[in-house]
């Protein structure tokens, strides 16, 4: 996956090591469209807890806010998406995110 920051530089891989935490982001809409097809909401129930634990296991080995201004807004880019993903799934479930933790 490429991810590019404010300056055009390219960080491929590079963001973070864990490659899958981009791949859950990517498969977001097809998990929301198989829960809906099998009427099966536990999909984005499973889907949240595994999207949440990538997340949770990138933040414990790596700083988000670097030295390197563009790597640092790549990495903003995924944790804002990450966010968001995070929000619209609790949301298909009824429920809402806290705003702080």
């Amino acid at each position: 996956p490429y991810i590019s920051g404010p300056n055009g530089n390219v960080y491929r891989n590079f963001v973070c090591d864990i490659p899958d935490w981009e791949k859950k982001l990517a498969d977001f809409p097809g998990e929301v469209t198989s829960a809906a097809k099998g009427l099966a909401p536990q999909r984005i129930a499973r889907y949240l807890h595994e999207l949440a634990g990538l997340l949770h296991s990138f933040y414990n080995s790596h700083r988000v806010i670097t030295e390197d201004r563009d790597l640092s807004a790549a990495r903003l880019v995924l944790v804002n998406a990450t966010r968001i993903t995070l929000k619209n799934a609790l949301r298909l479930l009824g429920l809402t995110a806290p705003e702080k933790m």
